[in-house]
């Protein structure tokens, strides 16, 4: 959609830039699609009341999983970031029952032994505020 500058060189930057968002977009489909598969588990756990809060903090997947789609948005590469606004609104469906656990889990304390609250919020807590900041950005 972007229009290069010049004539000559500036092309062959056009191409790369197709190329890295290209590259991107198809990364960030195979991430949601992982991401939707592990977080439809996890719910899906959360919900028969087979896991804690606690123990989803601790599920490297779901951890790496967030980490990578955090330093990508990070790295407000312009490429990146117009990929991501592209998917944001998928990431943040995904995103928003997780919110909503992470809400219940502080107020349940079935769902969450003691322990489980005072380290599962604080991290959880931090998770949450990650998923807003990517909000706040694409507006």
């Amino acid at each position: 959609s972007r229009q290069a500058a010049g004539d000559g060189g500036d092309g062959e930057v056009e191409v790369l830039s197709q190329m890295r968002y290209g590259a991107c977009a198809q990364a960030l489909a195979i991430q949601t699609g992982e991401m939707r598969k592990e977080m439809m588990r996890v719910a899906e756990m959360l919900e028969k009341k087979t896991t804690k809060i606690s123990d989803l903090i601790k599920s490297e997947s779901f951890v790496k999983d967030m980490t990578e789609i955090v330093e990508l948005i990070k790295t407000r590469n312009e490429e990146v970031l117009e990929c991501f606004d592209r998917n944001l609104l998928v990431l943040q469906e995904l995103l928003r029952p997780f919110e909503e656990h992470w809400d219940a889990c502080m107020q349940e304390e079935e769902t969450c032994n003691e322990q489980g609250v005072g380290l599962g919020g604080q991290r959880g807590g931090g998770g949450g505020g990650g998923g807003g900041g990517s909000g706040e950005r694409r507006e």
